[in-house]
């Protein structure tokens, strides 16, 4: 189980990373990030 950890922690970190990142620049300019704000649902 110690691999799958280490394994899935790769996988979780970018996501945490980017939701931080997120928190920020809300913080610095009181809107969502152009990426987030700008997203669309693919058809």
């Amino acid at each position: 189980m110690p691999r799958l950890q280490r394994i899935g922690a790769h996988f979780k970190q970018p996501p945490h990373n980017k939701l931080i990142e997120h928190e920020h620049y809300i913080a610095r300019y009181g809107e969502d990030m152009p990426e987030v704000r700008d997203w669309k649902w693919p058809y």
